[in-house]
């Protein structure tokens, strides 16, 4: 098998297809060429050229030879058609899976970067979901004075006062992003767990 190199197959065997075959008499190839002339001593006369593709580009070549044509009758020639369809698949097969599994890779590699700059970060931060904290950050646990443990799936309501124009502008901010806003800046006072009060300005996105 020849692989490509920089595109040489490609110019020096522009007409092979997918699934087709090129068999040819040594003879009629044109130009000089030692290894043709090396096989012709040896008498063999015949070359066939089974294409292998990936993405409709011609990546690699398996060559057979013989001493005639008549070695290669039409059912062997169907079965190496069949063997250039059959292989390419293959090849696209694997290369999709190849490209799907670096970009899983490349998704788990940045959402690692991006959870460890959260994680290290000096600002305060969580994430919930409808009214429940689903992640809190090392700061906002050093913030609030509750452990992660404490935060997570507890109603952001129990950590505010109930006072009903906080609530009602912790209300007002949720609808606004859940409208599409890109972004929402609100103050709302925290209780801390050892019962202090603590104002936070918050960016929700």
């Amino acid at each position: 098998a020849v692989s490509d190199q920089n595109g040489a197959i490609v110019q020096r065997t522009p007409h092979l297809k997918i699934g087709v075959v090129d068999i040819k008499e040594l003879s009629e190839i044109s130009g000089p060429s030692e290894w043709i002339q090396f096989l012709l001593r040896h008498e063999i006369n015949v070359r066939v050229l089974v294409p292998l593709f990936i993405n409709q580009r011609l990546v690699s070549i398996l060559g057979l030879y013989g001493r005639n044509l008549e070695e290669f009758d039409a059912e062997q020639l169907r079965l190496l058609n069949q063997l250039s369809s059959d292989v390419s698949f293959g090849l696209n097969d694997l290369s999709a899976s190849e490209r799907i599994w670096k970009s899983e890779q490349a998704l788990i590699e940045s959402e690692s970067h991006f959870r460890s700059m959260i994680e290290q970060s000096a600002a305060g931060m969580y994430v919930r979901q409808g009214d429940r904290f689903i992640y809190v950050n090392p700061k906002f646990c050093d913030m609030t004075g509750y452990a992660k443990e404490e935060l997570l799936n507890q109603q952001v309501y129990r950590f505010t006062t109930s006072d009903p124009g906080n609530l009602e502008c912790i209300r007002q901010a949720w609808l606004e992003l859940d409208a599409g806003a890109p972004s929402v800046t609100y103050v709302v006072p925290l209780k801390r767990k050892g019962g202090e009060m603590l104002e936070l300005e918050l960016l929700a996105k």
